[in-house]
């Protein structure tokens, strides 16, 4: 194990605990013998090693707790941020962020130029989303280091947390220029240029990212996005495949090999990949839906209708296009009235779905005796998707209209 050089430097002695055992508590600890070492430090021979060397111990076998807890001792005993910094880190790893925080805040106070802890402090401001706080020490720091790319990266972050992509790729810029091979700033470059859809600047630092790290999942996925996005579908399988290998039990893997199977037609491998997707997260409703698709395509429309229910009731997310799909099975079986329900429960999720108030119509049209209740829909159609409608569908919806209307005028009642 390869520890650094602080423990290895402040712990370069040798001490003989017994006759019969001659190695040191450093060279425990490098050897794996952790226990060993526990023992010796929590037995009162162990007085001679101050709280912060013991602090420091610990953290080499990544014992965290016990480290923080020494760590403690030593401030209260010598409060300086030297060891405030250490036991801030060592929160940090424990993911204890709020004492991170308070340790870092105290330590700021008595020492306000300090860049290291501001810094570290800073992240954590971010990762609370007190994104001003941290914006306002992060610029001080890089006004005064020019050269260090960290700064201009974590101010990038701040404006991706207020939602200010421009701003954020500007600084993610100004860390590139700084260091090309900041693999978590290529990342962020990457990414945001994936969510404003400009490509050619996607490919570029993805690119770049995989020539410092082939293996790099987040930029595997961009690249594989790429493909799909692009119908490159096999291109993204052979990917997905290679990275089924090195991140095991990824869901994402699964479900996109899923999808690209689908898009190819090879409905047989994206039932498989489906459902080792779905037992990979079981709250993720579209894989049901991809199950529906691929049941109807095989006309197996009462599994079809099964996997679509199931859609309709995994998970929180608005599922109007599950509910569509239901309805559009349920008139394939001739069951019009299953599918107007449908189609109703589509527009109650959301109004805005212009095909459920379509299909809706169109059903109803065919199953009520009553041609009025379609000749509403069709018009209540009309009204809110007039302005998104093309020209075939726009004059297909007013001949139906048309039609119901003059049947009624022939019977003496007049629509309106």
């Amino acid at each position: 194990m390869n520890y650094p050089v602080l423990f290895i430097s402040l712990l370069h002695v040798s001490v003989a605990f017994s006759q019969t055992d001659k190695e040191t508590l450093v060279e425990f600890i490098e050897n794996g013998n952790y226990q060993k070492a526990v023992t010796i430090l929590e037995t009162d021979a162990s007085s001679w090693i101050s709280p912060k060397d013991k602090g420091d111990l610990y953290t080499a076998m990544e014992y965290f707790q016990k480290a923080a807890f020494h760590y403690e001792m030593a401030l209260q005993s010598d409060n300086n941020n030297g060891i405030a910094l250490r036991l801030g880190k060592t929160y940090e790893r424990l993911r204890q962020y709020k004492k991170a925080q308070t340790i870092y805040q105290s330590a700021l106070e008595k020492d306000p130029e300090n860049s290291v802890i501001k810094f570290r402090l800073s992240k954590i401001l971010l990762r609370f989303k007190r994104v001003n706080a941290a914006l306002k020490n992060l610029k001080e720091l890089a006004e005064k280091d020019q050269k260090n790319p960290n700064y201009p990266h974590y101010i990038g972050m701040g404006h991706r947390l207020k939602k200010n992509p421009a701003a954020a790729i500007d600084y993610f810029l100004k860390a590139y220029k700084k260091d090309s091979t900041h693999l978590k700033n290529i990342i962020q470059l990457a990414t945001v240029f994936y969510q404003l859809k400009q490509q050619d600047s996607v490919k570029l630092f993805t690119s770049k990212g995989l020539l410092i790290d082939s293996q790099n999942k987040n930029l595997n996925q961009l690249k594989i996005n790429q493909h799909r996005r692009d119908k490159e579908y096999q291109l993204a399988i052979d990917l997905l495949l290679e990275q089924e290998k090195i991140h095991e039990n990824e869901f994402y893997n699964a479900k996109m090999l899923g999808i690209c199977y689908f898009n190819l037609d090879s409905l047989t491998a994206a039932k498989s990949w489906f459902i080792v997707a779905e037992k990979r997260n079981e709250n993720d409703f579209k894989i049901w839906t991809y199950l529906g698709d691929i049941n109807v395509k095989n006309k197996n429309y009462k599994k079809a209708i099964v996997n679509y229910s199931m859609a309709t009731h995994t998970g929180m997310v608005s599922r109007d296009a599950e509910y569509l799909k239901l309805g559009l099975v349920f008139n394939v079986i001739g069951n019009q009235a299953k599918a107007i329900e449908m189609f109703n429960q589509a527009i109650h999720v959301n109004w805005q779905n212009e095909k459920a108030h379509f299909e809706r119509a169109l059903a109803a049209e065919t199953y009520y005796k009553d041609k009025k209740i379609a000749y509403g829909y069709y018009q209540k159609f009309l009204q809110n998707f007039y302005f998104i409608l093309d020209t075939e569908k726009l004059e297909y919806v007013r001949s139906r209209i048309k039609k119901i209307k003059e049947t009624y005028f022939l019977k003496g009642i007049e629509l309106n």
